[in-house]
């Protein structure tokens, strides 16, 4: 998979596949060019490159931008092929080393960025409980189809876990967060519980709602 989105709603890119495909990419140009430069020396009075793995051999130390100097081209059109090596080679490096430090630095960005929304969050929450207690606010929590506390609801369905029965409710907050919440009455102790779980990305919530 190319990219995936985490429950807080970042897209992270999978680095390690990309530089998979870069990396099969960056063969496939080595064996072409190999191929192109072996045609233009081999068998030729006074040429060094003799084999296919020379060819090759040659065409990497190219692009790594190193350059042996244990092969090299007498030819012009291998000479041309090698010239455009340097140049192939020196993007080549640029973004595998962009690929390798997003992947390094990436880590740690999502992490802090996961972090930090949920740092505020929580303050929110905590916020909301100091809010309820300063105008001794008492929610009384029922048990039924409306009862979800949700602003705005999308879908509901019945669920039954054992002896209990709930309501499984997705929908979003007026800040834009969506909520999954359950409702759900114990027959065997008519207690009732209402249980939200909150995300950033729909997919997610979506996910949860539906294993509920």
């Amino acid at each position: 998979m190319l990219k995936s989105i985490d429950k807080y709603g970042i897209t992270e890119y999978n680095k390690l596949y990309l530089l998979g495909v870069f990396a099969l990419i960056v063969a496939a140009i080595v064996l072409l060019a190999g191929g192109g430069l072996y045609y233009f020396e081999a068998g030729l009075v006074g040429a060094n490159i003799k084999t296919f793995g020379d060819a090759c051999w040659t065409v990497w130390m190219a692009m790594s931008t190193i350059g042996f100097g244990d092969f090299y081209p007498i030819t012009i059109g291998g000479r041309i092929v090698i010239g455009s090596m340097f140049v192939v080679g020196a993007v080549n490096m640029g973004v595998i080393i962009g690929i390798v430090g997003n992947l390094i630095s990436s880590k740690f960005d999502n992490s802090i960025a996961n972090r930090e929304l949920k740092r505020q969050l929580d303050i929110t929450l905590m916020k909301l409980d100091r809010f309820e207690d300063h105008f001794n606010i008492d929610i009384e929590v029922k048990f039924g189809k409306n009862e979800h506390g949700i602003d705005i609801p999308k879908i509901q369905h019945e669920a039954a876990w054992g002896s209990k029965k709930a309501y499984v409710t997705m929908g979003q907050d007026d800040s834009g967060i969506w909520i999954v919440a359950l409702n759900s009455f114990d027959e065997d102790t008519s207690e009732i519980t209402l249980d939200k779980h909150t995300f950033v990305c729909q997919d997610k919530a979506f996910d949860f709602y539906k294993n509920h």
